[in-house]
């Protein structure tokens, strides 16, 4: 399941249910936009972490349109564009949200499914993205 994706496109604000845990309205992208799209491999991705940690998982950013990412100063070939990435945050049993990066630095690196994990500890976010891996390596970095 986690080796394979597809892209599921959703009508925003339409609250559906994807998943067991999770909300179609929760990716939408802030601009207005009338479409949501969410990789069926980062909606697995999620819902693991959330069984894993048994922790809610708050949604920060999930799909961006094109205009939306430039606007915030995203990266120019973010997967949020693709719905296949998402940032992050969580609820109250860790400590600090570097806490919960050690956590699954330790426990998802080694995963093919996971392609890029990024730490924004200032602003108390960690970002998932499930992009392919070209030279076989997790891309990490901090924000």
């Amino acid at each position: 399941m986690l080796n394979s994706d597809s892209l599921r496109v959703y009508s925003a604000q339409s609250n559906n249910r994807i998943g067991t845990y999770f909300r179609s309205k929760e990716f939408d992208c802030t601009d207005g936009s009338p479409y949501t799209f969410v990789s069926t491999k980062l909606l697995s991705v999620l819902t693991l972490i959330r069984v894993k940690t048994n922790l809610p998982i708050y949604i920060m950013s999930g799909y961006r349109t094109p205009e939306y990412n430039s606007k915030i100063g995203g990266h120019i070939h973010s997967y949020h564009q693709a719905g296949m990435a998402a940032d992050w945050t969580f609820g109250a049993k860790y400590n600090t949200v570097e806490e919960l990066y050690l956590h699954i630095d330790d426990e998802y690196l080694h995963q093919t499914w996971l392609g890029g994990l990024g730490l924004y500890a200032s602003r108390n976010f960690i970002h998932f993205d499930v992009q392919p891996r070209i030279d076989g390596k997790v891309k990490v970095w901090h924000g």
